[in-house]
């Protein structure tokens, strides 16, 4: 049997059908090809940080992350809130107050900080934050499978043609 559909043959097309096929899977897309209510959302988001002049390379990763963890419902003010473990709050302070410094510095914990090498963390450590930087940390390596898996789907398939050069499919995986 052959394949009869056009075969993918730059770097702009395998990117851009493997992306589409993982955002199709993640249910960001519908079978009719339209954004759902979830695609719509994520694309607000990036068109918003996009107009404030942010770089897409700081932004896609943690937009598409911070969405993954609203879908699984830890991302939120109103998880429970241990107030021994939270050093930033002493422990007569609202709870309020402890649910939004949880919900910040989760929502912080998304994007990468970037520190000098030489100053090493030298804070209080937050048990909650360590936990969910592992959840963040496990969530972004499956979503990195996912996008691997479906790339190799496309090659095994013959929808990317193997005639092109090895250092251009290399390249595919650092994107």
């Amino acid at each position: 049997m052959t394949n009869k559909t056009k075969v993918l043959n730059t770097l702009d097309e395998i990117r851009c059908n493997t992306l589409w096929i993982y955002l199709s899977l993640r249910g960001y897309i519908s079978g009719s090809h339209q954004l759902t209510t979830l695609g719509k959302i994520l694309s607000k988001a990036y068109t918003f940080a996009s107009s404030k002049g942010v770089s897409p390379d700081q932004y896609v990763e943690p937009i598409l992350l911070g969405m993954e963890m609203l879908r699984l419902g830890v991302l939120a003010s109103d998880t429970t809130i241990d107030k021994a473990s939270y050093p930033l709050t002493s422990p007569t302070s609202p709870t309020a107050d402890q649910k939004y410094i949880s919900l910040l510095s989760r929502v912080a914990s998304l994007a990468t900080l970037n520190h000098k090498p030489e100053v090493g963390y030298s804070g209080p450590l937050c048990r909650p934050a360590l936990s969910f930087q592992s959840m963040i940390s496990a969530v972004r390596s499956s979503q990195r499978d996912l996008i691997e898996t479906t790339f190799t789907v496309l090659l095994l398939n013959g929808d990317i043609d193997r005639r092109m050069a090895e250092k251009d499919l290399r390249e595919v995986g650092f994107t």
